[in-house]
């Protein structure tokens, strides 16, 4: 029975808790996905004289001016992320009197539908806002940081056991254009302005003009020159030097030589986050290869690529799923904590951590450290409650 039927119908230990936890991460990934139209201070539909106009899904239309419109749907939160209310500024509490200027210009108390539910930070945002598009940014960032550093380390891990095992040599020219490729990518991924990205550019195109031009020509003068490197050594020695560092204190020094940016971000996360994911994937790798099946798929006269995307990955992917979902709830914890510090993120961005970090300048408002930290403590909990019980039915 594979792993998916034990978890579902036999690990009764964590089947309660999977599915609550599931639940709950359900729900969180709905409210990213439809938080244009959860919170937003322009209306969801707008129709008047020229016509149907979506404004929450435009970024060309200006704010407001809709006020004689035929028809008008708002979002059920009419408040956007960073928007300041002015009203109600200076640390508002859920249950303190909110108040809104009508048009004479004097001060009422605001209508009940128009309240700020989780109370405002210093300059009047809205905390329930801040958290529903907080959701989207914390899974985009989390996810994505997980499945690049998943890539990195399948293939460093997945490289690593298939070199030890067969012994493969690598070229010079292979081992120049791996060079070239991985400072190539770091530049891109990092923003960094300079003429590096250039130069780097050049030297690749000029690259890969000499191979072809030597392939077609048949002169191999610098691909017959081959030699052995201890790719596992190598491998295993990085994985160590990685891991004997704190994945915060890295990003934080390399964040001052980038331009912040949730793609930078994502990026120094992948290349902190890899090490665990290649472990499981060299082990798995290297406990698949010696089995009986493959030699005989090898004997049968399966190519490389046949065993190693039938056979190899298939095997593989349960475990490294398992260790995938914890990554996720490890860089979504980064993310928070960088967040909190406000260290390596765009200056207008409004996230968990950034709600948080609010509520340090004033220990009263204690709504901006109860709703963030509710979310950030419950979203890690669930991704750790799934983790644990795929890898408890791979036991099982």
């Amino acid at each position: 029975m594979s792993s998916f039927s034990r978890l579902f119908f036999h690990n009764y230990r964590h089947k309660a808790s999977f599915r609550r936890s599931l639940k709950f991460l359900m729900v969180v990934i709905v409210i990213a996905l439809l938080a244009p139209f959860l919170a937003n201070d322009q209306p969801l539909i707008v129709y008047d004289t020229g016509g149907l106009h979506f404004p929450a899904l435009s970024t060309s239309m200006q704010r407001g001016g809709f006020d004689d419109a035929i028809l008008r749907i708002n979002a059920p939160i009419s408040y956007s992320p960073g928007v300041s209310d002015f009203d109600n500024s200076g640390y508002i509490g859920p249950f303190d009197k909110q108040l809104s200027t009508n048009s004479n210009g004097n001060q009422v108390n605001k209508d009940f539908f128009d309240r700020h539910w989780l109370g405002t930070t210093l300059r009047g945002c809205d905390v329930l806002a801040g958290l529903i598009h907080g959701a989207g940014i914390s899974l985009y960032v989390g996810i994505f940081a997980a499945i690049l550093s998943g890539l990195l380390g399948i293939f460093l891990g997945g490289f690593s056991a298939i070199y030890k095992v067969q012994g493969k040599k690598i070229s010079m020219l292979s081992l120049v254009f791996i060079v070239l490729w991985i400072i190539a990518l770091s530049n891109i991924f990092l923003n960094v302005n300079s003429r590096a990205g250039l130069k780097i550019t050049v030297v690749l195109i000029v690259s890969f003009l000499f191979y072809f031009l030597n392939k077609l020509t048949g002169r191999k003068n610098i691909s017959r020159f081959y030699f052995s490197l201890p790719i596992d050594f190598i491998e295993s020695q990085m994985n160590v030097l990685f891991s004997s560092f704190p994945k915060t204190l890295i990003i934080i020094a390399v964040s001052g030589f980038i331009i912040p940016g949730w793609t930078s971000l994502i990026f120094l996360l992948a290349i902190t986050g890899w090490m665990e994911i290649s472990r499981t994937s060299r082990a798995e790798f290297l406990k698949i290869m010696s089995m009986d099946y493959i030699d005989a798929a090898k004997m049968s006269g399966a190519g490389f690529l046949q065993v190693l995307f039938k056979h190899l990955l298939p095997n593989a992917l349960p475990a490294i799923i398992t260790v995938f979902v914890f990554n996720v709830a490890l860089c979504m914890l980064t993310e928070a904590s960088l967040s909190f510090l406000g260290i390596g993120i765009p200056t207008d961005s409004v996230t968990w951590g950034t709600l948080l970090a609010e509520g340090r300048d004033y220990y009263k408002a204690w709504w901006l450290v109860i709703f963030p930290g509710f979310m950030i403590t419950s979203t890690i909990f669930c991704l750790l409650s799934v983790g644990e019980a795929f890898r408890d039915s791979k036991i099982d």
